[in-house]
């Protein structure tokens, strides 16, 4: 799943897994120039929303790397799930 900017150039994207009943993303990046302005979130949303719609998709696994202090610390200000991981329930 690709976000593109206005000048036709990718500037996000989220790369997943598809399992039988549970989707993981293994890898999510927006450009440097293009953070904080809630592009990732609108992949993710993007991505529930084809889980959806896809109806047997049960849950979207998302983790942190462990060298990305960054989003880290922006996970653990949300307290969203457990430290480094997160399970979202798709239904």
């Amino acid at each position: 799943m690709v976000a593109i900017g206005e000048d036709g150039k990718a500037i996000g994207l989220i790369i997943y897994d598809c399992g039988p009943e549970n989707w993981s993303i293994s890898l999510g990046y927006v450009l440097p120039e293009h953070r904080r302005k809630h592009i990732y979130t609108a992949l993710f949303y993007a991505l529930r929303d084809k889980a959806k719609e896809q109806g047997n998709i049960f849950s979207i696994l998302s983790g942190t790397h462990p060298n990305n202090l960054a989003a880290q610390a922006a996970f653990e200000a949300r307290k969203v799930g457990q430290k480094n991981t997160s399970c979202i329930p798709i239904r």
